[in-house]
């Protein structure tokens, strides 16, 4: 098995929650002479042991793979690139710890600097709606709307949830969620198929302030309510007269 097969397959576990798979998968790599692991091969599997909470596994791994990376500025083999910061934020957003939160923001600094800093500054009180918006328009980039799904879980586990509020509200201002919400005459759609718990739980928080908003100004309203969740399942409520 190659390289690219590897990772490849890595990558499928990972986007299945194949958790056992994969460790298997990782093992094997580790034990083979033509094949090393790199950020890609890390990021799978810490992508699957962020997304089910396991916090503990995430930073045994993130440790070993800090290890590495001492190593990987002689081999050059362990790159931080942006799919594996927005893992290792996946990572950050799990940890009830927050020293542990805090061993990941340390790698991140090498790499991506002013990520780091945004998140010092979403902890802030202080810090004004502007202020955030306006860095939040500095970090974009392709892969702005992993990033934006994983600092705002970072906000809702630490209660931070105004903060939510805003980073989803300015995701959505700069196009990171087309399609989330679509509304007809008869129909009002909220599609959290592709977001994290927290981006589903604050976009759902949302739908629920507009509809209540449009029941105080008693606005017309469709016949129906749909809601499609991150397992593909569509609920459907018809409006109660």
């Amino acid at each position: 098995m190659d390289f690219i097969l590897s990772n490849t397959l890595l990558s499928m576990c990972a986007d299945l929650g194949l958790e056992e798979e994969a460790e298997r998968l990782f093992e094997l790599i580790k034990q083979m002479e033509n094949t090393k692991l790199d950020s890609w091969s890390y990021t799978a599997l810490l992508n699957i042991y962020g997304s089910g909470g396991k916090v503990d596994k995430a930073m045994e791994l993130f440790g070993e793979m800090l290890r590495l990376v001492v190593v990987s500025n002689v081999m050059g083999k362990i790159k931080p690139d942006d799919r594996f910061c927005g893992c290792l934020l996946s990572v950050v957003s799990y940890c009830a710890d927050r020293e542990d939160a805090n061993e990941v923001p340390t790698c991140l600094e090498q790499s991506n600097p002013k990520l780091v800093s945004f998140i010092g500054l979403l902890e802030e009180e202080e810090t004004s709606f502007e202020t955030i918006k306006e860095e939040f328009e500095a970090i974009l980039n392709e892969a702005s709307r992993p990033f934006c799904n994983c600092l705002i879980d970072i906000c809702r586990n630490r209660n931070s949830n105004e903060r939510a509020r805003e980073l989803h509200y300015l995701g959505i201002v700069y196009g990171l969620y087309p399609g989330l919400h679509n509304k007809t005459s008869d129909e009002w759609t909220l599609n959290v198929r592709s977001l994290s718990v927290g981006v589903a739980y604050t976009a759902f928080e949302e739908w629920m302030g507009t509809l209540s908003k449009g029941l105080q100004r008693e606005e017309a309203l469709p016949e129906l309510f749909s809601a499609i969740d991150r397992c593909r399942n569509s609920q459907v409520c018809p409006r109660t007269r």
